[in-house]
């Protein structure tokens, strides 16, 4: 779901303190599941294929905060 919300709309004020909030826990979920995926990997209870499918899910999160980041960086320097 956070990452349905618009980012343009919470560049700026406790939108943004919220929405950044948000993509931190979103990034740190996933990197436990990647840590979780990568262990069960090399235990041999999962297939190969956990440890692609999780790091992408940690590369979204985290690519999505940065945007959030820059996309205030940028609704500054307009201001």
């Amino acid at each position: 779901m956070v990452l349905l919300i618009p980012m343009r709309q919470f560049a700026q004020g406790i939108g943004y303190t919220l929405l950044s909030a948000a993509y931190v826990i979103l990034s740190l979920a996933a990197t436990v599941l990647a840590i979780g995926g990568a262990i069960e990997y090399i235990e041999g209870s999962k297939h190969w294929a956990i440890l692609p499918t999780v790091f992408v899910l940690l590369a979204i999160a985290c690519g999505n905060w940065l945007v959030l980041r820059h996309a205030r960086r940028h609704a500054h320097v307009a201001t």
